[in-house]
C-alpha cells in the first residue's frame, strides 16, 4: 500500500503521483496569499483539518449580481446614519480558521462595523458604512478559494422541527426512565407509586404524540406510493407497544407496562434520523445556493460588441447571439432568416422543426443547427419558465438508507413480528386459558423486537461514510448514492473539464497580433459565433483588438470540424487543419481560400492522478468509458494516455447522443462523470452522477456528489466505501435478527419483564453502534485508496 502525502494547506491525503507539496494549484496559490498578506496564523487555527481550494480562475469572477439587486439588504440598503446592512452566502467555509480569516480581512478596511458568520449555513450578516468596499472586499476573499453569492439559503425549518423534536423526547425518556427504576426497585403501591406510574404514562404518551408523528407521516406517505422503508416497523413498533402498555396501565396489569421502554425507543429513532440528514445538508450548504439557473450564461450584441453575460440579467429587448448548440434563455423572436430549433427539453421530442425570420422561440429550446442565429428578448429574464427546466431534480428523501437489503428487512418484519406476537397470545390465551397472560406476552413481543439496533445503526453507518468521504475530498447530496453505487459495474468519464482541468488555453496568442485588422475582424466573426472552448479561448484574446461584431458574412459551424464564413468571394474556416485546408497539422487553423493566414496550438491538462486512478478502477472490476462532444482524435489521443481502450471512447458526442447511449448500455449500472450544462442529460440518465465542477451550481445540484478536489482519488474511496457500509449494515441485520430471536424466545417463556426490556433495548443498541463506529471508522483500511 503507497503512503500518501498531506496537502500543506489543507490536510488532504494525496496520491503519490499528485504535487509534491499541495493537492491542487488552488491550495499552492492560497498557502502563499496567506503568507504574503501576513495571515499565516490561518493554518495553526486549522490545525491540518481544512478543504481543498477550487482551482482559481485566471480572470476575475463576474460580480454584477452586486449592483443588480440581488442582495439581501434590509431597508434598502441605507439607514439614516449611513449604515448599510447586508447578507451574503458563502461557499468554502469548513473550520473556525475559515471564520477567523474572513474576520480578520473584514476589519482591515475602513468603514467595517461587525461582521456575523454562520458556518453550518454559510451565510454572512455584515454591518458597514458608505465608505466601505464592498466588492473589494469580496474580491479580496476569493482569492482565498471563497465564493459569495446572493443571499439565497434560509434557516432549514424541516431540521430544526427535528431537532427540536429529538431534545423533547431525550428529555421524556430521561425522565420515564428514572422514575421507572423506582417502580423496578420496589414501589408498588401507595399514593407516590400512583403519582409516579402516571406520571411515567403521561410522560410516554408525549413521547409517542411528540416524536412518532415523524416516522408515521413517512411511513403513511411510503405506503400511499407503493414503498415499505423502515418507518413502517418503526411506527408499527410505536402504535402497537404503547397501545399494548396502555391495555397495561388502564387494566392494573403492570407486568405488560413497557412506558419507559418505548419512551427510549421513539428518542433513540430520533436520533438515527438526525444523523441521517446531518451531513447531506451540510454539504449542500457548503455550495452557493442554487436557483436551478446561476450557472447559465448568455451572449448579448450591445453596440457591436458580444459580451457574455449571466442570464439572469436578460432585459426585453436585448439582441441575442445564439451559437450552435446553445440554450435560448428566454422567448425570443428571431431575426436570423432560418433556425433549426430543438425543443427537447420542453416537449421531449428530439428532432428539430424550422423556424423562419420572425417567429417567436421558445425559452428552453436550443439551436440545433450549424449556424449561430441573432433574436430578440421578447421578455425579461424574470418572466422565462426555464427556471423551472433547469431546477435541481428532487430525489425521495424519506430516508437516506433505503437499500435493497432495508427494504427486504421492512417487508418481512412487519409480518414476522406479528406472527410472533400471535403465536405469543395464542400460546397462552388459547392452550393455557390465560388470556391475560397472553396479552402480557404479546405486548412484550411488540416491545423487545422493536428495529431499536437496526433502526440507529443504519443512519449512524451513513453518517461515518459521509463524513469520511468529505475528509477526502468527495461532497454527497443524495443519500441514495451509497446504495445505488455498489450496483455499478461502468464508469463514464467525460473529457474536458472532467478528465482534465477544463481551461483551454491558446499557447501563441502572440499570432493574434500578427494578423491585419480585416482577418482579425473575420476572425471575431467566427469565434464569437462558435461555443467551442477553442474559439472562446480566441475570443478572450481578441477582446483586446479592435474588433466588433457585424451582421457580414454567413457563419456556419461543422461539429467535429470547425466553423466557416463566406463573405462575398471569400471563405474563412477556423478549425481542423485537414477541414480547412491547412494539410495535416495537429494546431487548429485559419485559413483564407484554402490559404493558411495562422494557426494556433491549444493546451490542456489532465487532473494529477487520473491515469493512475483510471488504471486503479479497472483493476478494480470496473468497466472504464470516455463519452465526449469533442473530437474523436483528441478523444483517442486521451483515451490512450489514460490506458482506455479505443473501442470504449467516444467522440463528437451531443448532450442527446450522451444521454442515449447510457439508455442504451444498462444505465442502471452506470455512474457517469460530468462538468457542464451539456452534461446534465446524460447525469440524469444514469443511475449515478457526479461532478468536479465545484464553481458552477448548476451541475453540482444535478449530481449525487461533487469533488472538492483536484484529483480523482476520492471516486474510488466512495465506491469501496459503498461496499464496506453494505457489509456494515448486513451484519447489524444479523445481529439485530439474533437478538430479536432470543428477545422473542425469552418473552414467549413469560420471562421478558419491563424492567428486562428497559435494559435489553439500550444494551443492544449501544453495542451496534460501537461495531458499527469500529468498522467504519476513518482510520480503519477502508478509506485507503
Amino acid at each position: 500500500m503507497n503512503a500518501r502525502a498531506s496537502c500543506l494547506h489543507c490536510g488532504l491525503a494525496m496520491s503519490p503521483s499528485g504535487r509534491h507539496q499541495f493537492c491542487c494549484q488552488g491550495c499552492a496559490t492560497v498557502y502563499q496569499l496567506l503568507r504574503d498578506e501576513d495571515l499565516g496564523r490561518f493554518h495553526q487555527l486549522q490545525n491540518g483539518q481544512g478543504a481543498p481550494v477550487v482551482d482559481l480562475p485566471d480572470s476575475e469572477r463576474d460580480l454584477s449580481w452586486i449592483d443588480d439587486g440581488l442582495l439581501d439588504i434590509s431597508d434598502n440598503g441605507t439607514s439614516d446614519n449611513g449604515l448599510r446592512h447586508f447578507r451574503l452566502d458563502i461557499q468554502g467555509i469548513h473550520c473556525s480558521a475559515c471564520v477567523w480569516l474572513l474576520e480578520k480581512t473584514f476589519s482591515k478596511h475602513a468603514g467595517a462595523l461587525k461582521l456575523d458568520i454562520n458556518p453550518a449555513l454559510g451565510i454572512a450578516e455584515f454591518w458597514v458604512d458608505e465608505a466601505f468596499p464592498l466588492e473589494g472586499w469580496i474580491r479580496q476573499v476569493e482569492r482565498f478559494g471563497y465564493r459569495f453569492g446572493p443571499a439565497l439559503k434560509s434557516h432549514d425549518r424541516k431540521a430544526d422541527g427535528l431537532l427540536l423534536r429529538l431534545g423533547i423526547c431525550v428529555a421524556l425518556a430521561i425522565n420515564a426512565m428514572m422514575l421507572s427504576v423506582a417502580l423496578y426497585l420496589g414501589l408498588n403501591e401507595g399514593r407516590l407509586y400512583e403519582v409516579f406510574r402516571s406520571t411515567i404514562y403521561g410522560l410516554s404518551t408525549l413521547a409517542v404524540l411528540v416524536g412518532g408523528p415523524v416516522f408515521m407521516r413517512s411511513a403513511i406517505a411510503g405506503l400511499r406510493n407503493g414503498i415499505l422503508h423502515l418507518d413502517v416497523p418503526i411506527s408499527m413498533g410505536i402504535v402497537l407497544a404503547f397501545a399494548g402498555s396502555s391495555w397495561g396501565f388502564w387494566t392494573g396489569h403492570d407486568s405488560a407496562m413497557y412506558l419507559d421502554s418505548v419512551s427510549v425507543f421513539i428518542a433513540l429513532m430520533l436520533v438515527g434520523r438526525y444523523l441521517q440528514g446531518r451531513v447531506l445538508a451540510a454539504n449542500r450548504d457548503r455550495l452557493l445556493k442554487n436557483d436551478g439557473t446561476s450557472g447559465l450564461r448568455s451572449k448579448r450584441v450591445r453596440s457591436g460588441s458580444v459580451e457574455t453575460i449571466p442570464s439572469v440579467q436578460i432585459l426585453s429587448g436585448d439582441t441575442l447571439l445564439i451559437p450552435p448548440g446553445d440554450l435560448i434563455p428566454v422567448e425570443s423572436k428571431l431575426l436570423s432568416n432560418t433556425a433549426q430549433i430543438s425543443t427537447d427539453w420542453i416537449s421531449g421530442e428530439s428532432s428539430a422543426g424550422t423556424y423562419k425570420f420572425g417567429q417567436s422561440l421558445p425559452a428552453g429550446s436550443f439551436n440545433a443547427g450549424q449556424t449561430a442565429i441573432d433574436a430578440s428578448a421578447l421578455s425579461d429574464w424574470d418572466a422565462s419558465p426555464l427556471d423551472s427546466l433547469l431546477s435541481p431534480s428532487q430525489s425521495c428523501e424519506l430516508a437516506a438508507h433505503e437499500g435493497g437489503i432495508t427494504r427486504i428487512v421492512s417487508k418481512y418484519y412487519v409480518a414476522g413480528v406479528l406472527t410472533a406476537a400471535a403465536l405469543g397470545f395464542f400460546i397462552y390465551a388459547v392452550s393455557a386459558q390465560n388470556p391475560v397472560m397472553g396479552l402480557e406476552v404479546a405486548t412484550a413481543v411488540l416491545v423487545v423486537t422493536c428495529p431499536c439496533a437496526f433502526g440507529i445503526a443504519t443512519p449512524l453507518a451513513h453518517q461515518l461514510v459521509q463524513s469520511g468521504l468529505k475528509r477526502e475530498g468527495l461532497f454527497l447530496r443524495s443519500g441514495n448514492f451509497l446504495n445505488q453505487a455498489r450496483n455499478i459495474t461502468k464508469i463514464v468519464f467525460d473529457k474536458t473539464g472532467t478528465l482534465t482541468t477544463g481551461d483551454t488555453r491558446i499557447e501563441n496568442p502572440q499570432n493574434i497580433s500578427e494578423l491585419s485588422s480585416e482577418h482579425q475582424q473575420a476572425l471575431y466573426q467566427l469565434v464569437s459565433r462558435s461555443s467551442h472552448p477553442t474559439s472562446n479561448a480566441i475570443a478572450k484574446v481578441l477582446r483586446t483588438s479592435s474588433v466588433a461584431l457585424d451582421s457580414k458574412g454567413d457563419v456556419v459551424e461543422y461539429p467535429g470540424r470547425g466553423v466557416e464564413m463566406l463573405l462575398e468571394n471569400s471563405r474563412y474556416r477556423l478549425g481542423k487543419a485537414k477541414w480547412a485546408g491547412a494539410g495535416d497539422s495537429a494546431n487548429t487553423s485559419f485559413t483564407l481560400n484554402g490559404k493558411v493566414l495562422t494557426t494556433f496550438s491549444t493546451g490542456e491538462e489532465t487532473r494529477s492522478d487520473a491515469h493512475e486512478q483510471i488504471q486503479a478502477l479497472s483493476n478494480d472490476g470496473y468497466e472504464i468509458f470516455l463519452l465526449s462532444g469533442d473530437s474523436k482524435a483528441k478523444v483517442s489521443k486521451l483515451a490512450e494516455s489514460m490506458g482506455i481502450p479505443e473501442s470504449h471512447a467516444f467522440g463528437e458526442h451531443t448532450p442527446e447522443q450522451k444521454r442515449d447511449w447510457i439508455r442504451a448500455h444498462s444505465k442502471e449500472s452506470i455512474l457517469f462523470i460530468g462538468d457542464g450544462i451539456n452534461d446534465s442529460l446524460a447525469a440524469q440518465e444514469a443511475s449515478c452522477s457526479g461532478t468536479p465542477a465545484l464553481d458552477r451550481p448548476f451541475m453540482a445540484s444535478h449530481c449525487d456528489f461533487y469533488l472538492g478536489t483536484e484529483q480523482l482519488a476520492p471516486l474510488r474511496i466512495a465506491l469501496k466505501a459503498s461496499q464496506n457500509l453494505h457489509a456494515a449494515i448486513r451484519r447489524n441485520l444479523i445481529f439485530a435478527l439474533s437478538y430479536n430471536l432470543c428477545a422473542v424466545s425469552l418473552a414467549w417463556a413469560g420471562l421478558m419483564s419491563p424492567w428486562l426490556a428497559a435494559v435489553l433495548m439500550p444494551t443492544s443498541s449501544i453495542l451496534v453502534v460501537l461495531a458499527t463506529t469500529f468498522s467504519l471508522s476513518h482510520s480503519r483500511t477502508s478509506w485507503k485508496s
